[in-house]
Order: structure tokens, then sequence, then C-alpha cells
């Protein structure tokens, strides 16, 4: 049975809930499939804002470095990032004994998230290049 959760048994109820209501502004700042498209700056100050909390939770940390890596000129860098953090998640699930297919399952939505910014990044990486091919060759016809 699940012990409900007080300011006596959990001392750091303040704490989450200000974890929780970053979480909530962030989220709403990014949208959906179907919003208008995010403001980026707005959203990459707030990014910032939160990831310079040294307390910040690994799982928010990997997350927003994840989300970051949308509307940043260093992209390869928050990614990097967030791969440490998971890393370090990793770690401490494998200290407290859980075997790595209950890893895998408990980390697969910042991995998907990931998978699936590298694979936009990547995309984006490799039209770029095409476009200088492109700008060469006619540069080179002139």
């Amino acid at each position: 049975m699940a012990v409900p959760t007080t300011a006596s048994s959990d001392p750091f109820r303040n704490q989450h809930a200000m974890y929780d209501q970053q979480y909530a502004t962030i989220s709403a700042m990014v949208g959906s499939e179907d919003d208008e498209a995010p403001d980026w700056p707005a959203l990459a100050l707030r990014l910032d804002e939160a990831l310079s909390d040294p307390a910040l939770p690994r799982w928010h940390r990997a997350e927003y470095h994840i989300i970051h890596a949308w509307c940043t000129q260093e992209p390869e860098l928050q990614l990097e990032r967030a791969r440490e953090s998971i890393e370090g998640m990793v770690q401490v699930l494998q200290a407290e004994g859980l075997s790595q297919e209950q890893i895998d399952a408990r980390l697969e939505p910042l991995t998907s998230m990931m998978a699936t910014t590298q694979s936009a990044l990547d995309d984006k990486n490799k039209e770029k290049a095409a476009r200088e091919e492109k700008d060469k060759a006619e540069l080179a016809e002139k």
C-alpha cells in the first residue's frame, strides 16, 4: 500500500513541486504537433535557467538537454550532455541491482527521444552537406 506523501514524510515536497511546475512550463512551451512552433529563444532561455540548477534531477537534466538540442547553435554538445546524464542514471540503476532489460525499459522514453533528435540532427547535417556540395559545384562551373 502506498504511503501518502505529507510534509513530514517527504522533506523534498516543495522541491518536487518546483520541478513539476518547471517541467509543466517547459512542456507547455514545447507544445505538441498541433500547436504553433515554439518560441525557440524563450524556450532556450528557460532551458538554460533550468539546467543551471545543480540539483536538477538527472531525468529532467537529460530531457532538457535533448530539448535544448532543438533550439541551440550547438546541438551536438547538448546531446552529449544528455548522454552523460543518461549514463549516470544507468550507473545508479545498475548499483540498485536492476537488470539491463529493466534499465532499458525504464530509460526507453529518454533513449527514444534521444534517437529521434539525433536522427533529425543527422538529416539536417546531411542536407547541409548536400547544399554545400551543390553550391561548391555551381561555383566551380562559373
